[in-house]
């Protein structure tokens, strides 16, 4: 009997988590290149990371892929500045290989906000989207509007093989909110949004899209006012619309007024097969891994934390190495680490 409860108990047991730590990789003020398990990191502020394939050493990652020797022509695209009209310290997204959207970007800057959460007070005042064709589409805001924010995020977020875009708005009295778009009936239309955060200069940035409970639905987590109360939220998309799922205070995912919004990562960190969620805590100053916990994803936990000697302000990039996943973290005392399994 006792053996029958053991066998019983281990078959529902949660698997031991291991611990999570961080190694230096470079000093504050030191060079800003370093290579760890084969992957070279710098630690400048750029508009994307690129995989460079035949470099020295043999895999590595760079902005521009220029430091290092080979052929890069299998490289990832990297971060495009928009065409002309676009916003100027925007970058087209691109959409996967084959589907009816190849690229998204904002357009037709504006002052007529002026927060400035992202450096400055121009904003987007429409979005754009090319199609095969270079068929362009558009939708423009009305004036009490603004796309606060820098590239949409192209996605399927139901799962029925159309594309959405998602991103972020705001209103000069209601503050920040998330909204998608779709091509339906051959236009360009917002088909849903998360509410306003209720009052102006209050800011939200995205932390990931992904299937974080299972469903086989993409969902939405993202940190409303990261510089003051930092709440992570979980908005389930299901039906055209977005229901918030799970909440908690603590966590941030931007600097104010810096351009870069990609202070998170996913990944499975705890290895259940699920995705999960790395993002800096409120001061910056730790990570902190979430998962969402339950087939209905009402909750999530945060079960790993790494304190940091300084505040994370660069992108967070993930990887694997020969010893597993690994975290690459840029702080802003110029330093960087990699976060790793113990």
């Amino acid at each position: 009997m006792r053996l029958a409860l053991a066998l019983f108990a281990s078959l529902f047991a949660t698997p031991a988590l291991a611990e999570w730590v961080a190694t230096q990789i470079t000093r504050p003020g030191g060079n800003n290149a370093a290579i760890v398990d084969g992957i070279a990191r710098t630690v400048e502020q750029p508009p994307a990371l690129i995989p460079c394939p035949g470099a020295t050493p043999p895999f590595a990652y760079s902005f521009d892929c220029k430091s290092f020797t080979g052929d890069t022509s299998d490289a990832v695209k990297p971060a495009t500045l928009p065409p002309k009209g676009g916003l100027p310290d925007g970058t087209v997204a691109f959409g996967p290989d084959g589907s009816d959207i190849h690229k998204a970007w904002y357009a037709d800057p504006t002052d007529r906000y002026g927060h400035g959460a992202l450096g400055d007070g121009i904003e987007g005042g429409s979005l754009v989207v090319e199609l095969a064709g270079e068929k362009r589409l558009s939708a423009t805001l009305p004036r009490r509007e603004v796309f606060e924010d820098r590239t949409p995020r192209i996605v399927d977020l139901d799962g029925s093989g159309q594309l959405h875009i998602l991103t972020i708005i705001a209103d000069r009295n209601k503050g920040a909110a998330v909204a998608v778009y779709k091509i339906a009936d051959g236009k360009l239309t917002r088909v849903g949004q998360t509410p306003f955060i209720g009052r102006s200069n209050r800011w939200l940035n995205i932390a990931g899209f992904e299937d974080f409970d299972g469903s086989g639905r993409k969902s939405v987590t993202l940190v409303k006012t990261p510089h003051l109360a930092g709440i992570l939220q979980f908005w389930r998309w299901e039906d055209s619309k977005f229901t918030l799922r799970a909440e908690q205070a603590g966590f941030s995912n931007h600097q104010n007024r810096s351009r870069e919004q990609r202070l998170s990562a996913v990944a499975d960190f705890d290895g259940d097969g699920r995705l999960d969620l790395a993002l800096p805590s409120l001061d910056r100053r730790s990570l902190q891994f979430v998962r969402f916990v339950g087939s209905s994803a009402k909750t999530f936990e945060t079960f790993a934390s790494v304190r940091l000697p300084a505040r994370i302000d660069k992108p967070i990039v993930t990887h694997e190495s020969t010893d597993g996943l690994v975290i690459t973290i840029g702080l802003d005392d110029t330093s960087v680490y990699a976060v790793h399994r113990k």
